[in-house]
């Protein structure tokens, strides 16, 4: 059978590479952010010891009076949290009272309990790196006590370091009504915002026999403590952490996760299709959880230079959920796949157009208030990021060269956004950076940043071949 010619007037089919993407990304599909539950204790759990040397009480948090527990709420100092670097105290935001590790003692240890084998295998099962439950750091780090009418309005928890990847939450089975934790996370639609609700007070009354509620979450979630209509909602949390190195490989079942299988075929069928980037290019998948690295470097130095690069590369086996998936995947096909930071920033002081600028690490940025005679762009150029802009639309801009002085576009690499195209937020600002820094403590020397990973994939028959 002849093949039909094409009428020179008819017009050329539409590429297929705008179904592969659109099914690349209906395929991760990302599983709720946190895992919870109930544990029922034995009677002597429920002890603790609380107040200032010399002064101890003691109260048993299952049988516990209103009268004791409001003592409790009155030795607890007012909680604070942190806005960018300062320890803030604002009844208007947060109202609960707390004490720190060194001022309470409880019989309960949630680092011998089997709450380290549902993080992992509920939080961690989609994480590339196999952490076994033994070795995963749970560090005890305040006792919070919530009376009638006290919240916490929305935050993040602060990252202690780099290896931080979650937060658990232990509410004991005290008398009280609200205090419900709503959990928020951005949905892959611009705009879309997700929600859940772990209402431990609910799940405790259900319980026949004293119990424990729990709450693991990866800690750049944002989250809310709901407003306690009556009683006292006493909870201890652990800041969960990665272990130093990683774990030796695990005997136990190989669990694949079903994000997994869905994202290996329609990459798969992606690669096989001759019309899909025919002539190769650059695919970025914005990941959905935000991680703790440095907030800036000082300089650029060598040293500093491999260090940064060093810490962002370390992120690689801590992914989270679905974003590990996708780096396992794309490796899997032998592309070549690694992390990425993206800023924002304007080309020059008369550019309104806000420019992306991709690096392989934390740059190094001046200090406020310090003279720049580059525009932001330009300077983040030239301490080592790349210029990005979304392939079709540099086509298009190039193809009119509206502009006469010069044109960045030339510099800019083409890439394919996957999920997420960076729609960040404009302003006058220069260096925006993706990065939350609102936290339940002050400090800024770790914060989270918007991390993505850039695939190279080469033409047909080359898929695995770097394209420069």
């Amino acid at each position: 059978m002849s093949k039909r010619k094409q009428d020179k007037n008819e017009e050329p089919p539409p590429p297929r590479w705008p179904k592969h993407l659109k099914y690349m990304k209906s395929s991760i599909v990302a599983k709720p952010p946190y895992c919870q539950g109930t544990l029922t204790l034995p009677d002597s759990d429920f002890t603790l010891f609380y107040g200032p040397e010399g002064h101890a009480h003691r109260i048993n948090l299952s049988t516990a009076s209103a009268e004791q527990l409001q003592h409790l709420a009155d030795t607890c100092a007012p909680a604070t949290f942190g806005v960018a670097g300062e320890d803030v105290y604002d009844e208007s935001y947060r109202k609960a009272g707390k004490l720190d590790n060194k001022d309470f003692s409880i019989t309960f240890d949630g680092r011998s309990s089997r709450l380290a084998e549902a993080v992992r295998t509920e939080l961690l099962l989609e994480n590339p790196m196999r952490v076994k439950s033994q070795d995963l750091k749970m560090e005890l780090y305040k006792l919070n006590v919530y009376g009638k009418d006290a919240f916490f309005k929305a935050h993040v928890d602060t990252p202690r370091s780099e290896l931080m990847f979650g937060s658990l939450v232990i509410v004991f089975p005290t008398p009280h009504e609200g205090g419900a934790l709503k959990l928020r996370a951005a949905g892959r639609h611009e705009g879309e915002t997700l929600e859940w609700t772990f209402d431990s007070s609910s799940l405790l009354a259900q319980q026949e026999h004293p119990s424990i509620a729990y709450v693991a979450f990866f800690s750049d979630v944002e989250h809310e403590v709901m407003p306690v209509i009556s009683g006292h909602r006493v909870t201890i949390t652990y800041n969960l952490y990665y272990p130093t190195n990683e774990s030796a490989p695990s005997t136990e079942l190989n669990q694949i996760s079903t994000n997994e299988q869905s994202f290996q075929e329609a990459l798969k069928a992606a690669l096989r299709d001759p019309s899909f980037l025919p002539t190769g290019g650059n695919l970025m998948f914005g990941l959905r959880h935000q991680y703790p690295l440095a907030t800036s470097y000082k300089s650029g130095s060598k040293e500093e230079k491999e260090a940064a690069k060093a810490a962002l590369r370390a992120l690689e086996p801590r992914l989270k959920a679905s974003d590990g998936v996708i780096l396992k995947v794309l490796r899997a096909n032998a592309l070549d796949a690694s992390l990425r930071i993206l800023y924002e920033a304007r080309w020059s002081q008369w550019d309104s157009h806000n420019s992306y600028v991709m690096a392989d690490r934390v740059l190094p940025l001046p200090d406020a208030g310090s003279m720049v005679m580059k525009g932001a762009a330009e300077y983040l150029v030239a301490v080592g990021g790349e210029l990005v802009e979304d392939a079709v639309s540099l086509a298009e801009r190039l193809e009119k060269r509206t502009r006469t002085y010069y044109d960045e576009w030339d510099k800019a690499t083409p890439v394919y956004w996957v999920t997420d195209h960076p729609y960040l937020q404009t302003g006058p600002e220069p260096f925006k950076r993706t990065i939350k820094t609102y936290g339940n403590e002050p400090t800024l020397d770790v914060v989270y940043w918007r991390v993505w990973i850039l695939a190279r994939v080469g033409p047909p028959g080359l898929r695995a071949i770097v394209v420069a």
